[in-house]
């Protein structure tokens, strides 16, 4: 472990209280040179540390480097029930030694599904997780920038360093994956709930995958799978999630500036970062913790879906509490006038529709002019009064 490391260790475990030099050499068994320039190292990754003559050193505030042992306290701090957490759930989540974070990397989802393609088999014969399932199911792939990150259709996710929280986490569930669709609704509900958490903000979800604050586009969210051809089931997911927390000093490219925001507003962003920082480890905690709870929540209702589907649409119940909590975050409301695109990409198979609902296998419900109901697994949808664009 490096010196500044150690040092960070110790503050840690000191809870705020000072910790004097000398002690900080002797536990690392350095000089007192050494542990000023680990000091000084600490504070250019962002660790803010009150240091007085004679005194020692206090760590007063995170650095915004994300740091993968931080990100497993905090999330485990936030598993306060079995249901969730612990190994010993079989496809529950323990977070413990779960984490990775890469300074640079192509993409995380392309990290995560390395990850699992070097995994023999994540299933036993019996649909149960193998302990390399075990094993993968929950972990996190973080990176403080992306060269290739991608969304939806290939397209490329602006990834600037140190502003965003670019993350992909592995779903394992047994049995497998049955409903795809569902699970990109069910993490843009987490999403929701971490931006909640840490930052009290109250973000709306853009059918099916994009997240909103303020009329702007904040995070997208791509789910892919990973197959055994043999058996035809998707034996796991990976979901990948791009959250733009801040803007960057570049801002954000042309194609994309007129659609896209950030958590924290930018005439805002210098004294957010002075005051509390942008709590890029804080969140990221909160997204592994909150997003594998949505999907563990809502697992158990996928074979259900067909049948609730029905009751969620006509009086607007839900068996499903995730996909309720989806429809409550809902961008779209109730008679809205659309236009729908049900082949992703593709700008002339777009038609006039009336927004009614979103079921519980998170297919969007449209109205045609003649009164037709259609229910859409996929494609892309504007809002036709006040364009909502991709």
């Amino acid at each position: 472990m490096k010196t500044k490391d150690r040092i960070l260790s110790i503050l840690r475990e000191a809870d705020g209280a000072v910790v004097s030099g000398e002690d900080l050499a002797e536990r690392c068994g350095v000089s007192r040179t050494a542990v000023w320039k680990a000091v000084s190292a600490l504070r250019s990754d962002g660790y803010v540390l009150e240091a007085g003559t004679n005194r020692g050193y206090r760590l007063v505030r995170e650095g915004e480097s994300l740091d993968a042992s931080l990100i497993e306290r905090r999330a485990a701090s936030l598993c306060s029930t079995a249901s969730l957490c612990g190994a010993a759930q079989g496809s529950r989540t323990d977070f413990s030694g779960k984490v990775r974070v890469f300074g640079v990397t192509d993409s995380t989802n392309s990290e995560a599904k390395k990850a699992l393609s070097g995994a023999a088999f994540v299933h036993t014969a019996d649909g149960s997780l193998s302990a390399e399932g075990r094993a993968l199911h929950g972990s996190a792939f973080f990176a403080e920038t992306q060269t290739a990150g991608r969304g939806r259709l290939g397209r490329p996710f602006y990834s600037p360093s140190h502003t965003g929280l670019y993350v992909s986490l592995v779903y394992v569930p047994a049995g497998g994956v049955h409903e795809p669709a569902l699970l990109t609704a069910s993490a843009a509900v987490g999403v929701c709930r971490a931006l909640s958490r840490v930052y009290g903000v109250d973000a709306r979800i853009k059918w099916v995958n994009d997240v909103f604050l303020h009329g702007k586009k904040i995070c997208g969210i791509l789910t892919e799978g990973v197959s055994n051809f043999e058996t035809g089931i998707i034996e796991a997911a990976v979901v990948g999630i791009g959250v733009n927390i801040a803007e960057s000093g570049d801002g954000f490219p042309d194609q994309i500036a007129r659609v896209a925001g950030t958590v924290l507003p930018s005439a805002g962003d210098e004294p957010a970062a002075a005051s509390g920082g942008l709590r890029r480890n804080e969140l990221a905690a909160a997204l592994v913790y909150e997003v594998m709870r949505a999907l563990d929540e809502s697992g158990g209702y996928a074979a259900e879906s067909a049948t609730a589907e029905r009751t969620a649409v006509d009086t607007g119940a839900s068996v499903n509490p995730v996909m309720r909590e989806y429809r409550e975050r809902s961008l779209f409301t109730g008679g809205q006038e659309l236009t729908v695109f049900p082949l992703a990409g593709d700008a002339s198979s777009g038609y006039a529709a009336r927004f009614v609902s979103i079921d519980d296998g998170a297919r969007l419900i449209v109205e045609l002019p003649d009164g037709t109901r259609r229910a859409l697994g996929s494609g892309e949808v504007t809002l036709r009064s006040a364009r909502v664009a991709q």
